[in-house]
């Protein structure tokens, strides 16, 4: 397998379905922007359905292997808290497209959404709640903490930040640190809530 000619589709074919979704990329516009013959699609993917299928996975599957790596690192809740964190801050800058190709799905899913998105979140969205419960029996979190809400609530606050970016650009300081900064200032606010009262 030309493992050159495959990934030039995929890197090609990220940003199309991202700004355009699924329904609005044609396989000219793929073949064109990658700049291969259109039968590589098929030959590759077996169609443009395969190829989108790919371009999601690619990037779900290195966030859930991250994230399987932080849970069984045996760190202390708070350790694995702030890595999961930094870890979805990180993967929105290298895969930059990821939110607007999920965002894609939420709005109009395609049947990856049942094949691919929902499989992997159904796995990825463990493992905060995990921390979090492992803190609240340890005594180290309020016991009036729930896991799956509090775990929804930091992955809002990081994930909102990269869909707000463009405006956060011309909103917020331009500072070449200001990604690091927004995640400690986060963590910060999000352990101080979910830490037992006097622990903070």
């Amino acid at each position: 397998m030309d493992k050159d000619t495959r990934d030039k589709l995929i890197e090609a074919a990220t940003p199309l379905f991202a700004w355009k979704g699924f329904a609005g990329v044609s396989i000219r516009e793929l073949s064109k922007a990658a700049g291969v013959n259109s039968a590589l699609i098929s030959y590759y993917f077996g169609g443009k359905e395969g190829l989108y299928a790919d371009v999601l996975e690619s990037s779900l599957v290195y966030l859930l292997n991250t994230l399987e790596k932080i849970h069984h690192s045996g760190l202390e809740p708070e350790r694995r808290i702030e890595l999961f964190a930094r870890a979805v801050s990180g993967l929105h800058k290298q895969k930059p497209f990821l939110l607007r190709l999920l965002q894609g799905e939420f709005v109009n899913p395609t049947v990856c959404f049942e094949n691919i998105v929902k499989p992997y979140f159904e796995k990825i969205i463990v493992f905060l709640p995990a921390a979090i419960e492992e803190g609240k029996n340890t005594g180290r979190f309020d016991q009036d903490v729930n896991p799956f809400y509090a775990a929804m609530a930091l992955s809002s606050m990081v994930n909102f930040y990269f869909v707000v970016k463009p405006l956060a650009d011309h909103i917020l300081p331009q500072d070449e640190n200001r990604d690091e900064e927004y995640i400690r200032q986060v963590l910060k606010i999000y352990l101080s809530g979910v830490r037992r009262h006097g622990d903070a």
